[in-house]
């Protein structure tokens, strides 16, 4: 790169940028090291869904409003067993953020000190910046699935009543079941906010890509006109 004197504008800039990277990396390091270990040792948490023929802040149906109503949408559940498999899936789930950051936050630091010292971040940018892509996209799409698989086993596990999500439909009020429902998997497990973390995932990993096309045209703009050179 070229040996022209930065800007201080430039060198503040970097500078604030690579300190805040670091900051993000110390998160990332403090979110593992602690809150992975303590899914083994704390009280288990999860969010299920709930089918139930009751409704809050009325005795019956036939209090129930034709404006409006309040329902129950879920369940939080809390339990201090072991539940191993449960545990270990939502660790995983949070060691794949902690990475996130730990290695979004590096390759932010690594890249502004080379700016920094005018050196090439071609390279750097194009392998870290597809890695850390194809990770984000990976975590948008497995992660749901690692939570989902939790809260299942673990309902299971604790022995609640499970029963279909579909179950009370057509029932009277004391017919209608109540129990906890299974969540699903695949694109069901897929929140809007997963989609968008995918798609911020796909763009970071396009950006990988174009580094390594332009470095490859920078390569061979170098050798045709080396080539001119020796021909004139």
């Amino acid at each position: 790169m070229s040996d022209t004197p930065q800007s201080p504008g430039r060198i503040i800039g970097l500078v604030l940028i690579a300190l805040i990277a670091c900051l993000v990396v110390l998160d990332g390091l403090m979110s593992g090291l602690y809150r992975v270990p303590d899914q083994f040792v704390s009280d288990w948490n999860g969010q299920a869904g709930l089918i139930t023929g009751r409704y809050p802040f009325v005795d019956s149906w036939a209090e129930l409003s034709k404006e409006g109503e309040a329902v129950y949408s879920g369940v939080h559940i809390a339990s201090n067993e072991a539940l191993p498999v449960p545990r270990a899936l939502q660790a995983i789930d949070i060691a794949m953020s902690s990475l996130i950051r730990i290695l979004g936050g590096g390759l932010v630091v690594s890249i502004a000190i080379r700016l920094l010292a005018q050196k090439s971040v071609s390279g750097l940018a194009r392998w870290g910046v597809t890695a850390l892509g194809i990770l984000i996209m990976v975590k948008s799409q497995v992660g749901p699935q690692l939570q989902v698989l939790a809260v299942n086993y673990a309902v299971q596990d604790l022995g609640y009543p499970i029963v279909d999500q579909l179950a009370g439909n057509g029932m009277t009020e004391s017919q209608f079941p109540e129990g906890i429902t299974l969540g699903m998997l695949g694109i069901w497990a897929i929140e809007p906010d997963d989609t968008l973390l995918f798609l911020t995932g796909a763009i970071i990993a396009m950006l990988g890509f174009i580094f390594g096309g332009g470095r490859r045209l920078q390569s061979a703009t170098a050798r045709a006109t080396a080539s001119l050179t020796e021909v004139r």
